[in-house]
């Protein structure tokens, strides 16, 4: 049903994306220029993917999850920006500690389950 080639397609369209907004980004905002338009390209193509998805393979959206993901994200933003640089001058102590945060808004928020992950963990020691 070329679903395949739709998908690929996406990606294409994603890669040239990203090429135009480098050039546009780099020159003006140098490495935050490339990120931006990274982080841009794999929202668009990832909204492009999952739009797409839904129409080939009839595919089942739980609206709820999608709420839960967006407060996740919006929380974990603010706190990296509202933390950025104030925890300590070491960026990678203020990754590691932006990473645990977030890991503790997404078992708060249920976005990971504790349930879930501990299936997990014990399916794989079996």
């Amino acid at each position: 049903n070329n679903s395949l080639k739709h998908l690929n397609l996406v990606a294409l369209t994603g890669m040239l994306l990203n090429f135009v907004l480098n050039i546009i980004c780099i020159p003006k905002y140098g490495a935050y220029g490339a990120a931006l338009a990274s982080v841009f390209t794999q929202f668009v193509t990832a909204l492009a993917q999952i739009w797409l998805s839904k129409k080939i393979f009839s595919f089942k959206f739980d609206v709820l999850s999608f709420v839960l993901v967006g407060i996740f994200l919006a929380i974990n933003i603010s706190l990296y920006i509202f933390l950025k640089g104030k925890i300590t001058e070491n960026w990678i102590y203020n990754m590691i500690i932006i990473m645990v945060l977030g890991f503790i808004s997404a078992f708060a928020i249920r976005v990971i389950s504790i349930k879930d992950m501990l299936n997990i963990i014990k399916h794989d020691s079996e």
